[in-house]
């Protein structure tokens, strides 16, 4: 599940109603890397927020040693 959090607090609904200003958003999901902005929402108006989750890179080096002669 994706986890959306505003000034450090959980939301469940979307769209939001906040106050004016600029808030804090983070988006986190199992197996991506997390995301965050600031949005500026003014007096008149609202604000979209856009997030493209990456996915982690679990990268390694595997060796392999085997004595000479052996078939790999």
């Amino acid at each position: 599940d994706v986890v959306v959090t505003v000034d450090g607090e959980t939301v469940a609904s979307n769209p939001l109603d906040v106050d004016e200003g600029e808030h804090q958003v983070q988006i986190s999901k199992e197996g991506f890397r997390p995301w965050s902005t600031v949005a500026h929402v003014d007096a008149q108006g609202e604000a979209v927020v856009t997030a493209k989750l990456l996915p982690l890179r679990h990268e390694g080096r595997l060796v392999v040693t085997a004595p000479p002669g052996a078939m790999i």
